[in-house]
């Protein structure tokens, strides 16, 4: 789902005007990457086995992080 948002602020911020478009999309990456910090750790304290099943698992993209 969050990987979708930043395709689709990526297309957007493509589009003319490019500058604030562009500026706009880039400030979702920050806040994306720490709502996601958020929820993996409320998710590992309200599943402990999660912790070890989880590791090694993209977060975001697949692959990469």
């Amino acid at each position: 789902m969050y990987l979708a948002v930043l395709l689709a602020a990526a297309a957007v911020g493509s589009a003319p005007p490019v500058g604030p478009h562009t500026g706009c999309a880039l400030l979702l990456v920050p806040v994306i990457v720490a709502k996601v910090g958020v929820e993996e750790h409320l998710l590992d304290a309200a599943f402990p086995e999660r912790t070890d099943r989880m590791r090694g698992v993209a977060r975001l993209v697949p692959g990469f992080w």
